[in-house]
């Protein structure tokens, strides 16, 4: 006999293509009203909202959704300034903010936003880096990382 714990199946949906916050937002309230429980938002500049600001659109919209990125792209913020905007959206969407970060892999993002697109194992790195900056900063007491 298993004794693992069975899990509820969830399904969530990526959105936010259009330019337009109504759609965006009606978007989001018919996912939430089918009973999906995550809405990512992709990390592109070819996209018309900023992840984390349009995630806060959805979060008004909605009640249960979790609010997702599908991922941040690390390199795109700075760590100690997507700590306090993931922090803001967390408590303002009542802790429904679920993160995805990635390394980026888009060369042509880059070079369109003028930022170096470095080798696969340094942006690896970088985001290993990351993830211990936020882990710091989101822990009670000081922290300090040289």
């Amino acid at each position: 006999m298993s004794t693992a714990t069975v899990r509820p199946f969830r399904f969530g949906f990526t959105g936010g293509a259009s330019s337009k916050r109504e759609k965006l937002v009606k978007s989001a309230c018919t996912v939430e009203a089918l009973g999906y429980s995550t809405f990512g938002l992709a990390d592109h500049f070819v996209r018309p909202f900023a992840p984390l600001v349009a995630g806060q659109a959805v979060a008004d919209a909605t009640t249960s959704l979790r609010i997702t990125q599908t991922v941040l792209a690390q390199d795109f913020r700075e760590p100690a300034v997507l700590a306090k905007e993931l922090a803001t959206l967390d408590v303002l969407s009542e802790g429904r903010l679920q993160v995805g970060l990635g390394a980026g892999w888009l060369r042509q993002e880059y070079e369109d936003a003028g930022i170096r697109f470095a080798p696969v194992p340094v942006r690896i790195a970088r985001l290993e880096e990351t993830v211990i900056i936020l882990e710091g900063l989101f822990c009670e007491g000081r922290f300090t990382f040289a």
